[in-house]
């Protein structure tokens, strides 16, 4: 068993704040960009595109966030958004909405292979590129309940909308 003793200086020694939280925890922030940070070694495993993540969920239809139990309350259907975060918010909640999924908590304990496979070297071979707006408008489309048979149908007996229709089709001629 190791004796630890009190030193004078070391080679890797670095400044640390305690940063209270708002709950009371303590989070440790170190400034690692004088010791640390020279010294480490770049790894050429760039973070995936948005896009190609997407591309592999294309056909999905559930999908599941893991994340940390205190950030959950953001997406609660208790509370509303955020008011200085709403704009931004809203425009990923109106996104998220054309999918079914779930966000629950899981332990660090239960996620240990989590940061070892998200730092695996792989390989992208996509040949299709899929604008991912573009499968999103199209399941919300699907969900919409006006068909164009239910839209014929209508416009034929409908004295106020079939001379709006007319006249879309001119103007688009």
């Amino acid at each position: 068993m190791e004796i630890l003793e009190p030193i004078e200086k070391s080679d890797w020694i670095t400044p640390v704040v305690p940063v209270i939280k708002p709950d009371g925890s303590v989070r440790i922030c170190g400034d690692f960009k004088v010791t640390l940070n020279p010294v480490l070694e770049d790894i050429d495993y760039p973070l995936p595109r948005m896009e190609d993540i997407f591309a592999k969920f294309q056909m999905g239809s559930c999908f599941r966030k893991l994340n940390c139990l205190q950030h959950i309350y953001i997406w609660s259907p208790k509370r509303g958004l955020p008011v200085l975060n709403a704009t931004r918010l809203l425009h990923y909640a109106i996104f998220l909405s054309g999918f079914d999924y779930n966000i629950k908590y899981q332990e660090t304990k239960k996620q240990g292979n989590t940061d070892a496979l998200s730092r695996l070297p792989l390989k992208v071979t996509s040949d299709v590129l899929v604008d991912i707006a573009d499968v999103f408008e199209i399941a919300q489309i699907e969900t919409m309940p006006v068909t164009a048979r239910n839209l014929d149908r209508i416009l034929k007996v409908d004295l106020e909308l079939n001379p709006l229709y007319e006249k879309l089709l001119t103007e688009i001629q």
